[in-house]
C-alpha cells in the first residue's frame, strides 16, 4: 500500500470513531418524533399561542399536551422566573458533566468545586420552593 492510501485508509478510519462519537445518541423507535403541519387561522393560532404562554409552555408542547389530553398545570408567575433561573444552572451543570465525562476537565479548582456544591445546593433549595408553592396553588 502507498503512504497515500494509507493516509485516506486512516482518515477514513478516524473519520468512523469519531462520527460515532459525536452528537446525540438516536432515540429509540418509539420516542422519534415526525413533524406534523395543522393548518390553523390566524385567531386559533393567537389563540393557542396565548394558552400556550399561559400554562409557561412552547406552543408545539401545549398543543402535545392538549391533543394527547395530558395534564396541562399553569406555572404560577411566581414561579417563572425560578423555573428559568434553575433551567440555565440545570444547563450549566449539565454542560460541565459533558466536559468531565468527554476528558476535557479532569481536575476542578477547590474554589470551583465548593461553588458549584453551593450552586447546587440552592438550585434544590428552589425546586423544594416552587414543588411546595405548585401544591399549594392546587389547593
Amino acid at each position: 500500500m502507498h503512504q497515500h492510501e494509507e493516509q485516506n485508509t486512516n482518515r477514513v478510519a478516524v473519520r468512523e470513531i469519531n462520527d460515532r462519537k459525536r452528537g446525540r445518541l438516536p432515540l429509540p423507535p418509539e420516542q422519534k418524533r415526525k413533524r406534523f403541519s395543522l393548518p390553523l387561522s390566524e385567531v386559533e393560532r393567537d389563540r393557542l399561542h396565548n394558552e400556550a404562554m399561559d400554562a409557561g409552555l412552547p406552543l408545539a408542547t401545549f398543543i402535545r399536551s392538549a391533543a394527547l389530553r395530558y395534564e396541562i398545570s399553569n406555572v404560577p408567575e411566581i414561579n417563572r422566573e425560578k423555573w428559568g433561573q434553575a433551567a440555565r444552572w440545570v444547563g450549566n451543570f449539565n454542560q460541565l458533566n459533558h466536559s468531565i465525562n468527554s476528558g476535557r476537565v479532569t481536575v476542578l479548582p477547590e474554589h470551583a468545586s465548593k461553588k458549584l456544591c453551593s450552586d447546587l445546593e440552592y438550585l434544590v433549595e428552589i425546586v423544594q420552593l416552587m414543588r411546595k408553592e405548585m401544591r399549594d396553588a392546587k389547593k
